[in-house]
């Protein structure tokens, strides 16, 4: 009865040590709503795209009317408070309904608009088109719902056409395609209809990393893809086990169809925008690696929406600001945008435990009485056994775990040698 006691115990045990799964998520400010739990279209239409400048405004592509380009201030916003019309610094229009942008050089905003691609260089009222030259040119691309600027380098996310356009500045010149066996290519799952290192199945959020990179959601194959400099086929996978399986089961290993992605300025922390949840992972970044934490759900398989403080609708964008360590969300279905303070997750563990047993003592030997002979038999000499030596101290415990886990596993093991010992 007692082995069953402690098999039980060691199932649930695991639910209790390791409960927490929320980040820190603090000072919450909201922009386009009066409050966290409204949702109203007053200011803001399904938001599809946020960018942090460098002076910490936040840039949203709003879908209200025909379109527009929102900046927010947020200074005086960031105690916690929702902001107001007053708050928007700058507004331009958009001739088709947006669905990215992104800042460059701290001021420009690069911004796609259906399938164009639109620079303004101030940013001031009016735009320059973009294009490049292609063999299709009444269909460059489909609808740009991702992009990235790393130094002269731009990725353009074309999502009907399953593929990334790699373009160089200054004049956006297109170098290269990822996805794609060619520029005439746009079937999802090149070229036999599975996934693998270096197809998509609807391409959404890209985002450059610090080694010349570039990750990509690749949305209906549930995943993240990360292309080191120059490469058209992936190393890492994130959100499934390998680059040919797609698990539809919602945990902290695989994700649910993901948008936006974000790192910060190390490229330590990744932030993953996933159905109406944000997961977060930390490097190193490996192959069917879990996230660390979640935001929006009380449980890794939630996936549900709703409407409050820490309950998203459809999470269209997501943006770190590392100069106010804000957190930045476009909460589309919600109509709003909400940011809030985070702390990065602690990536050593605790020193395991010294060992502390000792060896134990030797028999001590017996004694022996010598036999009597004759009539004059002599005594027999007693023989002292030796003592034995003892086995010497215990093994050192092992390092902490890793990450925020390194605690909870010193405790669990704590409790785990307790139990043991009440048990058995």
């Amino acid at each position: 009865m007692k082995r069953v006691g402690l098999l039980l115990l060691l199932v649930l045990l695991p639910s209790v040590v390791f409960g927490a799964i929320n980040f820190q998520w603090n000072n919450l400010v909201v922009l386009g709503q009066p409050n966290t739990t409204t949702t109203f279209t007053t200011q803001l239409t399904n938001p599809a795209q946020i960018s942090v400048a460098s002076d910490s405004s936040v840039w949203v592509a709003d879908r209200s009317g025909t379109g527009r380009f929102l900046q927010y201030a947020t200074n005086g916003l960031l105690n916690g408070a929702a902001s107001s019309s007053s708050n928007i610094n700058t507004v331009l229009s958009s001739p088709f309904l947006p669905d990215s942008l992104r800042v460059v050089g701290g001021s420009s905003l690069l911004a796609s608009p259906s399938s164009s691609l639109l620079l303004w260089p101030t940013p001031s009222t009016s735009n320059n088109s973009i294009s490049f030259n292609a063999p299709t040119p009444s269909r460059l691309w489909g609808s740009l719902f991702g992009l990235d600027v790393s130094g002269n380098t731009v990725y353009a996310s074309a999502n009907l056409e399953n593929r990334i356009f790699v373009l160089q500045g200054p004049n956006y010149t297109l170098s290269g395609i990822i996805g794609q066996p060619d520029i005439n290519s746009t079937n999802a799952n090149q070229p036999n209809g599975v996934p693998s290192a270096s197809n998509f199945n609807s391409t959404w959020g890209v985002k450059a990393d610090c080694q010349g990179g570039v990750w990509v959601a690749d949305r209906g194959n549930r995943r993240l893809l990360h292309f080191a400099a120059g490469a058209t086929t992936a190393d890492v996978v994130l959100g499934q086990t390998s680059f040919t399986s797609v698990s539809t089961n919602t945990s902290d290993v695989i994700l649910s169809s993901p948008s936006a992605i974000d790192l910060n300025a190390d490229c330590s922390v990744m932030y993953v925008a996933d159905s109406s949840r944000v997961l977060r992972f930390t490097a190193p970044f490996t192959t069917g690696k879990p996230a660390d934490g979640v935001l929006g759900q009380t449980s890794y398989s939630g996936t549900g929406r709703g409407v409050g403080p820490e309950r998203f609708s459809g999470v269209s964008g997501v943006d770190f600001d590392d100069a106010t360590g804000y957190l930045w969300l476009a909460d589309a279905f919600n109509n709003r945008v909400i940011g809030g303070s985070v702390a990065n997750p602690t990536t050593t563990g605790n020193t395991g435990n010294t060992g502390t047993n000792t060896g134990n003592t030797g028999n001590t030997g017996t004694t022996t009485a010598g036999n009597t002979g004759g009539t004059t038999g002599t005594n027999g000499t007693t023989t002292a056994g030796n003592t034995g030596a003892g086995s010497g101290t215990g093994s050192t415990g092992s390092g902490g775990v890793s990450g925020t886990s390194g605690g909870a596993a010193a405790r669990f093991g704590g409790i785990f040698l307790s139990l043991a010992k009440f048990f058995y």
